[in-house]
C-alpha cells in the first residue's frame, strides 16, 4: 500500500466539523440541576465562559427567532429530517460562521452570469449553499449547481441596478443564445423566461443608471425583538396556524 502523500497527510488531523461550546449554552448552569450534582453549576462555581463537562446539554432558551412563525419552521424542519441528513445539515450549521465571515449566508440570494455574454438572458438566480475563502457554493431551485469565485455574484441589490442598467441598453436575449443550450427550444424557453420577467418588472426609464459594483457591501439587519424557543415551545399549543 502506496504511503499517503506528505502534502494531504498534513491536514488529516484537522476538522472544521466540531465547534467550541461554553457553560453559558447549557441548560445546567442556571436554569435545570445537574444530574450528578442536584444542584446548578453556577452555585459550583462555573461561570458563562467556563469549559463545560461531558453532560453538556444545550439550553434552548439561548435560541431565538424573530418570530414564532420562524421558530415553528425551524421546529418542522428538524422533525422532518431523516436521521443520514441530521449530520449532514449539522455540517451545515458548523459552516455558516465562515460563510457570514465572508460575506454571504445560507440561503441568500445572488445572481450569475452563466454564459459571459453581457445580456439579461445569461443570468440566473441561484442561492448561497457556503462560502470560504476563496469560493462561493450555489444551487438553484432546479436543482443546478456552481462553485464560483468572490467577485462573481450579484447581491440583490446590486442585480437591481444591473437589470436596470441591461434595459437600459436592451441587452436582453442574447443572439446566441441557441448556442449554449442542447436544443432550440431550451434557448426558447430561457427567452421566455426573461420576456416575462420583463412584463413584471417595475422601471423609470426617465432616470439613468450607470452600473458600477461595489464589493464587499453586507446589508444591514433589521434589529427586532426576539422570543426565547422554550417560550414558544410552551405556548404552541395555544398557538393557531394556518
Amino acid at each position: 500500500m502506496s504511503e499517503i502523500p506528505t502534502s494531504l497527510s498534513t491536514g488529516l488531523g484537522r476538522t472544521n466539523l466540531f465547534i467550541k461550546q461554553r457553560c453559558g449554552n447549557c441548560k445546567h448552569l442556571k436554569r435545570i440541576p445537574h444530574s450528578a450534582y442536584e444542584k446548578l453549576c453556577i452555585t459550583l462555581g462555573m461561570t458563562d465562559i467556563s469549559a463545560p463537562c461531558e453532560r453538556f446539554s444545550a439550553d434552548p432558551s439561548k435560541i431565538r427567532f424573530k418570530t414564532s412563525r420562524n421558530a415553528r419552521r425551524a421546529l418542522e424542519f428538524l422533525q422532518e429530517l431523516s436521521d443520514d441528513k441530521l449530520a449532514l445539515y449539522a455540517s451545515l450549521i458548523l459552516e455558516e460562521r465562515r460563510t457570514r465571515s465572508n460575506g454571504y449566508s445560507f440561503g441568500q440570494t445572488v445572481y450569475i452570469s452563466i454564459n459571459g455574454q453581457d445580456y439579461l438572458s445569461n443570468y440566473r438566480r441561484l442561492k448561497v449553499v457556503a462560502s470560504d475563502s476563496k469560493y462561493i457554493h450555489l444551487v438553484a431551485d432546479d436543482g443546478f449547481t456552481a462553485m464560483v469565485l468572490h467577485g462573481s455574484v450579484l447581491s440583490s441589490e446590486e442585480w437591481a441596478t444591473k437589470k436596470a442598467w441591461l434595459i437600459k441598453k436592451e441587452r436582453i436575449n442574447d443572439p446566441r443564445m441557441a448556442k449554449y443550450y442542447a436544443s432550440a427550444s431550451h434557448a426558447e424557453l430561457q427567452k421566455r423566461k426573461v420576456s416575462e420577467s420583463l412584463n413584471v418588472l417595475e422601471f423609470d426609464s426617465t432616470s439613468r443608471h450607470d452600473f458600477a459594483l461595489t464589493s464587499g457591501s453586507v446589508r444591514k439587519r433589521r434589529t427586532e425583538r426576539c422570543t426565547p424557543l422554550d417560550l414558544i415551545i410552551a405556548k404552541d399549543a395555544t398557538i393557531r396556524t394556518r
